[in-house]
């Protein structure tokens, strides 16, 4: 008879993510790892429910659902996942946008990731906040209090939606105080 897996699980693990098409490189290491991955059947859905700790800085909490395309429980793959990352550390992200000449400090993330099919752009509802993020491009440096938000949908380097910024609580520089604004 076939074997049937109805739930896999790590607990107590490490994984290593080694971005070497970054520059500088970054890795991404997921410490004190605990995942639970579960179907009725082999076709699917698969539930997955992941905590883990950045050892750079900040907390890991995703769960959701998988539908992989062509089984008899869809013939689209869908994807949904509640991502929820708190006192995320910005700095690694800085050398993916080479416009950054600094970012730093912690982030609490909350997205909802959707894909109704395989071939339909992901959809990502998003809210993001931190008290003592650090920010500079060219001659503009933000520090201090920053909340954004965003719906948007996309494919590879084409997104689109609507975003909004809050820099009330934080204090920007603009060309060496040429302009600046307070905080408030």
């Amino acid at each position: 008879p076939p074997v049937q897996l109805e739930r896999a699980s790590l607990r107590d693990t490490r994984l290593v993510f080694d971005d070497r098409v970054a520059t500088p490189p970054v890795v991404w290491t997921l410490a004190d790892v605990s995942l639970d991955v579960s179907a009725s059947s082999l076709e699917g859905p698969f539930a997955f429910d992941l905590d883990a700790r950045l050892e750079s800085g900040g907390d890991v909490d995703a769960r959701g659902e998988v539908v992989p395309s062509g089984t008899s429980a869809g013939t689209d793959a869908r994807t949904r996942a509640d991502v929820a990352l708190d006192g995320f550390e910005t700095a690694p992200l800085r050398n993916y946008v080479s416009a950054l000449t600094a970012l730093s400090g912690p982030v609490d993330l909350r997205a909802e990731v959707r894909r109704a099919s395989a071939d339909a752009p992901l959809a990502i509802d998003a809210k993001a906040s931190s008290s003592a993020l650090v920010l500079s491009t060219g001659d503009l440096r933000a520090k201090g209090g920053v909340a954004a938000q965003a719906k948007i949908e996309g494919q590879g380097e084409r997104w689109s939606g609507p975003f909004s910024l809050d820099l009330t609580r934080a204090e920007l520089d603009f060309a060496n105080g040429t302009m600046r604004k307070a905080v408030g």
